[in-house]
């Protein structure tokens, strides 16, 4: 004699079921055929924003947005730097629409400057003025896929490096001359050779002799 199961249900009554009858219904489940979408379907669905999008539009937009290199983070996460203006729904409608990026999740983190003496490109910095830059707005998404970025190149000549350089060096040199500073200006060669005459004098390798003007 098969002993029965007793299936509690969600009425008071009680359905009494064979030990062979739920192996049917298992066998049955397990032999049923499973649905797989098409390469349309996955298609479709990829194409389809994975979020509810806005009704604002925007025309000719004049934001920055800044692909940082974070090596240290995994391949499915990325940072950038936005706009302070920017938040979290308007970097992941902006990925998703401008390269059909999906921004599973977003993390956005305000980082403030350091105080400064004066501006920031100032040649010399006025005393007790002090100058805070403003702050830079970092966000980083994580994504479906992995991005991987290419490896960085070992010759640079492609992009000449060697003339941004020496134009770089040539400029530095010019901006020195013009305005020196005190602790980095470079004595002249008269001055030098004055200097040592003064000291052959003081020690008596010399003598003084003076020369008629006329």
């Amino acid at each position: 004699m098969v002993r029965p199961w007793r299936v509690c249900t969600t009425s008071n009554r009680t359905l009494s079921l064979s030990f062979k009858d739920i192996l049917q219904k298992f066998l049955d489940i397990s032999q049923a055929p499973i649905h797989t979408p098409n390469a349309h379907q996955m298609a479709s669905k990829s194409l389809n924003p994975h979020f509810i999008v806005g009704r604002k539009q925007v025309f000719l937009p004049n934001h920055i947005i800044t692909l940082l290199r974070s090596p240290r983070l995994p391949p499915t996460f990325a940072r950038f730097i936005v706009p302070l203006t920017f938040n979290k729904l308007d970097l992941r409608d902006y990925l998703w629409h401008a390269y059909g990026v999906r921004a599973l999740r977003v993390r956005s983190y305000v980082h403030q400057q350091k105080v400064r003496a004066d501006k920031r490109f100032a040649r010399l910095p006025k005393p007790r003025k002090w100058h805070r830059p403003r702050a830079v707005k970092r966000m980083t998404i994580e994504m479906d896929s992995p991005f991987v970025w290419p490896a960085e190149p070992e010759d640079y000549e492609l992009w000449d490096k060697s003339k941004y350089d020496a134009t770089k060096h040539a400029h530095e040199d010019m901006q020195n001359k013009t305005r020196p500073l005190r602790y980095a200006a470079k004595r002249p060669e008269e001055r030098e050779s004055i200097a040592v005459q003064a000291k052959r004098l003081l020690e008596g390798r010399d003598k003084w002799k003076e020369e008629s003007t006329t």
